[in-house]
């Protein structure tokens, strides 16, 4: 059997449901919820095959990576003589020297392409991969700027750690341009899951 008693199924439309039970080859299902915390969960609603939760698109439920707090995964200013790290023009980390007056060094200083850690620069390119991606899922004419259109945009959620969608007429939430209807967020979330996640700073690098 794919599944076990306790997991917990991500549906087609990014709800949740619980397996409550196994018997022979039927899962036995909680209701749908928006959050992994609800008690609806630990309530039956009905059955399904493992055929079936493959034709409805349900899959497992795995939840993100957490934040390792020993990083902070902010650019730093160094000092004279101070090893710090960079993404350079090629996509790779590398490390430099800082010596004040020379224009590469400030200008990584003052672009935020300076780090005191490998591992904080290798974020921050797979952050800028992201972004890149985000964008690219994007029409070219999306704008906020537009007060007649309706607009959706992708926030995450961490009490019940997931991405979910909400709309907006009037203000700007954050840089990245909106959504032109709730399903184009929505299967945003479904093929860019993992660059939204870096995006937001929940996962700290891409799964390539």
């Amino acid at each position: 059997m794919k599944y076990k008693q306790g997991d917990m199924i991500l549906t087609y439309n990014n709800r949740y449901r619980k397996i409550l039970g196994v018997c022979g080859e039927v899962y036995f299902m909680s209701y749908e919820s928006e959050g992994v915390g609800d008690d609806i969960l630990d309530e039956f609603s009905d059955g399904y095959t493992e055929y079936d939760l493959d034709r409805n698109g349900y899959r497992l439920y795995t939840p993100p990576e957490e934040v390792e707090p020993k990083l902070s995964y902010k650019p730093f200013s160094p000092k004279k003589g101070e090893k710090y790290f960079y993404v350079d023009i090629l996509g790779d980390v590398s490390s430099s020297v800082y010596y004040s007056r020379g224009n590469i060094n400030e200008w990584q200083v003052k672009s935020g392409n300076c780090f005191r850690t490998k591992e904080e620069a290798k974020y921050y390119r797979d952050w800028l991969i992201a972004r890149k991606r985000i964008m690219d899922s994007l029409d070219s004419d999306s704008s906020w700027e537009n007060p007649k259109q309706k607009k959706w945009t992708i926030y995450y959620d961490h009490g019940n750690k997931r991405l979910g969608v909400v709309d907006w007429w009037y203000d700007q939430h954050g840089s990245l341009p909106p959504y032109k209807s709730e399903e184009e967020a929505k299967q945003a979330i479904r093929d860019l899951e993992d660059e939204y996640l870096v995006y937001f700073g929940i996962k700290r690098s891409l799964n390539e």
